[in-house]
């Protein structure tokens, strides 16, 4: 069985977790079933939020390259024109 509190697996016959010190009357064996689905939707939900959030990095990062290419552009076409080059 697990531990509600910690999730550390425990003896059947325990009255409180050793890791955590949590009472544990009334805990069923399916508690590990459930903290493992859990488990698992958490990481998939991390997972996500990880990839999005590298997606907006680098859509950030090209947009601000862009931004500067352009007026990196801008002032040399301005320093050109007032040198009357072209």
């Amino acid at each position: 069985m697990f531990c509600r509190n910690c999730g550390d697996e425990i003896s059947d016959n325990s009255k409180f977790c050793p890791k955590c010190g949590e009472a544990l009357k009334g805990i069923s064996k399916t508690v590990a079933g459930e903290s493992t689905n859990n488990k698992e939707k958490v990481l998939k939900e991390v997972g996500c939020l990880v990839k999005i959030f590298k997606w907006l990095l680098i859509g950030f990062i090209v947009i601000t390259g862009l931004v500067i290419l352009g007026y990196t552009l801008l002032i040399f076409l301005n320093i050109i024109y007032t040198m009357n080059v072209l």
